[in-house]
């Protein structure tokens, strides 16, 4: 699969591939700037637009980090934009059920030349399986292992098997390129859903997201043991609108 990629922030990116360009979980963020390219963090549709390719917007959830109502405003600078949402997602009157596709977790969907599966997120929403005729990507909204130390020994195993029962759904799957959450607020059990990610499918290349400005976990992620096996296929994000290529 070949493409380029940009990191906005948190769990927002922008790809483009030769036939068409997505864009995950994007929120206007505190410190985006106001005037600049991708390359900046900033979602700039002038660019996006001069691309020529056809744009899908994916939204795992409404929580404020991961959707913003402005998002339907992107018609107003690209024509031909489709927008694929979770049923939590509130959609404005006037769109048509050719430009939106609202999905429920657990389903498989053929919509607009692609085949879209849905896991049901360990938070809120859902996680995107999308194939392409290109390739396969993977975006987990906030679907983790969310191992909180602080909570009770029966809601870390709940967490742990709710978790890992969504991610076997594609064990073994091909995976071009996965967005997958490596959140520091987590602390000692930061990898633990990265981890098992990535030993259940075979994944080619993955960009870890959801740790805002907390770029140590990289630092963190160098020195886990359990990552070793697969730390060279893991995108090292320093900052916003780092670019990235899969050829």
């Amino acid at each position: 699969m070949k493409l380029q990629g940009w990191y906005l922030y948190n769990s927002s990116f922008v790809l483009r591939t030769e036939k068409q360009c997505f864009l995950f979980d994007y929120y206007p963020y505190a410190g985006e700037p106001e005037t600049g390219s991708l390359e900046c963090g900033r979602l700039d549709l002038e660019r996006i637009r001069d691309f020529r390719l056809p744009l899908t917007v994916f939204v795992s959830h409404a929580h404020y980090d991961h959707f913003d109502k402005s998002i339907f405003l992107i018609e107003n600078k690209i024509s031909d934009v489709h927008f694929v949402l979770s049923d939590d997602v509130p959609v404005p009157h006037g769109f048509s059920d050719e430009q939106v596709l609202t999905v429920q977790a657990g389903k498989e969907y053929q919509w607009n030349g692609l085949m879209i599966r849905t896991l049901l997120s360990t938070d809120e929403g859902v996680a995107f399986l999308i194939r392409t005729p290109e390739g396969t990507i993977y975006h987990a909204g906030d679907l983790n292992f969310w191992d909180w130390e602080g909570e009770s020994t029966a809601y870390r195993r709940q967490m742990e098997q709710d978790y890992k029962q969504q991610i076997d759904c594609i064990a073994g799957e091909h995976i071009d390129l996965a967005f997958v959450p490596l959140d520091g607020r987590l602390e000692g059990t930061y990898w633990k859903g990265l981890d098992y990610f990535m030993r259940s499918t075979n994944t080619q290349y993955v960009v870890p997201m959801h740790f805002r400005d907390q770029y140590e976990v990289f630092d963190w992620l160098r020195q886990q043991p359990e990552a070793k096996n697969y730390l060279n296929k893991v995108e090292m994000i320093t900052h916003s609108g780092q670019t990235f290529c899969l050829d």
